[in-house]
């Protein structure tokens, strides 16, 4: 009996006949990192860990040496939106633009959403760059609320890469842990792909049964990821073989802060002058890394080095 896994994981496979990749993770452990981090709660911790989710998924696909992936989505909801930032070596980190929106409110149907993310769709923005050098950057008004919906939508229509993004969070009465399970699977075409079969699979992974597998914690990665091709696949079609399927570098929490970074930003933020007298009146002055909350801290002296 293959034991269970309660752990995030990365699972990819190709399934040729049908012309498309699948991807499935488990990002629990990366999103309570992420939400105990900035100790948002309630709904906006659960959109939140869908809009960290659906970038794990998409990051661990897209990252070359060196490589940096900045994600935006914004609305004009009381959510604000999130700001997620990767870099090549699987690590994810992610900012809430308001850590108290959607405390003490629930996320279990659209109405609950519009109040969340507002009506008026939402913006995705995503930017690549390499050693710090900005190489590509593409916004895109969307009309769907959900990040992980919109993040595909971005990504059929920014790209050209026909894409669908599922995401199944769920909240658990746990402060050190309050997600309870953080599931997504993405679905992108192959070259040749039959893109109107492709629209009835891509259609079937948002129904409620595929979601109710994806959100099935009593299944292994592997045995979840063929009940899922199951399920949105034609009747009676072959599933890839166990051995096709590839287990991936898992993307966990990383921050790519640094001493030097943090005060590199803060002389470009208040130029040298306000810096110097910020830290002339206050010798010992506290500067804080926004994603991780790492306070460095820096004196006079650390500007007249510089």
């Amino acid at each position: 009996m293959t034991k269970k896994n309660n752990h995030d994981y990365l699972l990819k496979v190709s399934v040729k006949d049908y012309g498309f990749q699948a991807v499935l993770g488990r990002f629990t452990d990366l999103c309570n990192h992420c939400v105990c981090q900035h100790r948002i709660k309630d709904a906006g911790a659960k959109l939140f860990a869908d809009a960290l989710t659906a970038s794990a998924l998409l990051v661990s696909q897209r990252q070359a040496p060196d490589e940096k992936y900045t994600i935006r989505f914004d609305c004009d909801g009381v959510i604000c939106g999130f700001i997620l930032d990767s870099n090549d070596q699987g690590a994810l980190r992610g900012l809430p633009k308001n850590t108290s929106a959607g405390t003490a409110m629930q996320w279990n149907t659209a109405a609950d959403l519009e109040d969340l993310c507002g009506v008026k769709g939402s913006t995705v923005e995503i930017t690549r760059s390499i050693k710090g050098r900005v190489v590509g950057t593409g916004k895109l008004e969307t009309a769907f609320l959900q990040p992980s919906m919109a993040l595909g939508y971005f990504v059929s229509v920014g790209d050209g890469v026909e894409t669908e993004i599922s995401a199944v969070t769920s909240l658990r009465p746990n402060p050190e842990a309050p997600l309870a399970s953080a599931d997504g699977m993405m679905l992108q075409v192959l070259p040749d792909c039959d893109l109107v079969r492709f629209e009835q699979i891509r259609n079937r992974l948002q129904e409620s049964a595929a979601k109710a597998i994806l959100a099935d914690s009593g299944l292994t990665a592997e045995d979840k990821l063929q009940k899922i091709l199951k399920y949105i696949l034609p009747e009676n079609a072959v599933l890839p073989e166990e051995e096709t399927v590839q287990t991936l570098e898992r993307v966990r929490f990383g921050c790519t802060c640094s001493r030097e970074h943090i005060f590199a930003m803060a002389v470009r933020m208040l130029g040298r002058e306000d810096l110097l007298a910020l830290l002339n009146e206050k010798p010992v002055t506290g500067m804080r890394c926004h994603f991780c909350n790492t306070e460095y801290q820096f004196t006079a002296d650390d500007l007249k080095k510089l």
